[in-house]
């Protein structure tokens, strides 16, 4: 009986090691920001945004303006807050607490976005600990040193926060689904890229009228303090969600990558409002399909194909992307190798997807767009 227990302990060790690694790589950027005062752009454009909100304005007014493009314009690199606030209520305890510390906001700022990252890390690795200790190890490793993170010196902002979220949401869904709507607003509440899979969690969940409540009160309390005039309310709503409509081609989008490299010229004449709508909607409509074809229900599976499709058809795709559906994609593919009793193929599409990613990355500060007429 010891013997199994020190067996079952000396297990850990690597996967101890992994995120003693990470948390030390994380810190140790921490600690470069402190010393050298870094700020990006965006952040700046964050406190504003919660400076605005601290003295009882609308930082959503504002940011309509720096969407305000014309025709043929370029994404503007300063755009205001466009997010849904939680993560600024997130930020007004550290606000407070930042001089108490003698330290700066953009510091404390990467400690809830840290302890995001590692417990989706840690929830991950539990789920696939039980089934397959060496799937877990490798999930470790492909989810805490993904390419982006392995690649580049900064830290993603609050992105980790809303995969947390969403991930939970999956997690949960069917479990207790008054919780998974409560996390999916959530996620929502931090970056609202998880629009993508909400009619594909609602069909796919057992008890719908839970999970819209759940969602429905957690938007509503994220949303309280923007209800206090109509006006109010509608530049929340337009500075939070509609201005991303109005956004022109951003970052690598692949419709466009692949008209420039391999000639396709048609790609670059469709309206871009078809791919914003094939991007929002094509991996319900392909799941759907599937669901009534087969009655494939695989909540992982059908939600790394919702996201697949959406990063296929999106004309905005950031360096950070990427990495909001890797925890969900991690265990849809070992979900999908388990179909075919073949554990190969979940090391495959992993190893697959993490050298695309690399690649991807390795094109960006070359640029495609530099010589491109769009």
């Amino acid at each position: 009986m010891k013997n199994y227990s020190f067996k079952k302990y000396l297990k850990l060790i690597p996967l101890i090691i992994l995120f003693s690694l990470y948390l030390f790589k994380r810190v140790d950027y921490i600690n470069q920001a402190h010393l050298n005062s870094y700020k990006n752009n965006d952040f700046l454009e964050y406190e504003k945004a919660l400076d605005s909100l601290l003295k009882g304005e609308n930082p959503y007014t504002e940011t309509i303006k720096t969407y305000n493009y014309k025709e043929g314009d370029r994404a503007n690199p300063d755009h205001g807050f466009a997010y849904f606030p939680l993560f600024l209520y997130v930020l007004i305890p550290l606000y407070y607490l930042a001089p108490v510390l003698n330290t700066s906001l953009f510091v404390l700022s990467r400690i809830p976005v840290l302890i995001g990252d590692v417990v989706c890390g840690l929830i991950l690795v539990r789920i696939l600990y039980k089934k397959d200790y060496l799937a877990s190890i490798f999930a470790a490793c492909i989810y805490l040193f993904n390419p982006h993170n392995l690649t580049k010196d900064t830290y993603t902002f609050f992105d980790p926060l809303a995969i947390l979220f969403i991930f939970l949401s999956i997690v949960y869904l069917n479990k207790n689904n008054l919780i998974s709507g409560i996390f999916f607003a959530v996620s929502i509440g931090f970056k609202s890229f998880a629009y993508i899979l909400f009619p594909l969690l609602l069909l796919l969940s057992k008890e719908k009228k839970k999970f819209i409540i759940g969602g429905s009160l957690t938007g509503l309390a994220i949303s309280a303090p923007f209800l206090r005039s109509l006006e109010f309310f509608s530049d929340y709503i337009r500075g939070s969600l509609l201005v991303h409509s109005e956004r022109p081609i951003q970052g690598r989008p692949l419709p466009f990558f692949i008209s420039y490299f391999y000639k396709i010229e048609f790609l670059q004449l469709i309206p871009i409002k078809i791919y914003t709508y094939l991007a929002s909607f094509s991996g319900f409509i392909v799941s759907l399909l599937i669901w009534l074809k087969f009655k494939f229900s695989d909540k992982y599976i059908l939600s790394s194909l919702s996201f697949i499709l959406f990063y296929l058809f999106t004309p905005v795709l950031n360096k950070t992307y990427l990495i909001f559906f890797i925890p969900i994609f991690i265990l849809g593919a070992y979900n999908f190798a388990e179909l075919f009793k073949k554990k190969y193929i979940y090391y495959i599409i992993l190893l697959t997807f993490y050298l695309f990613y690399t690649w991807y990355l390795s094109i960006w500060e070359h640029g495609f767009h530099q010589h491109m007429h769009l």
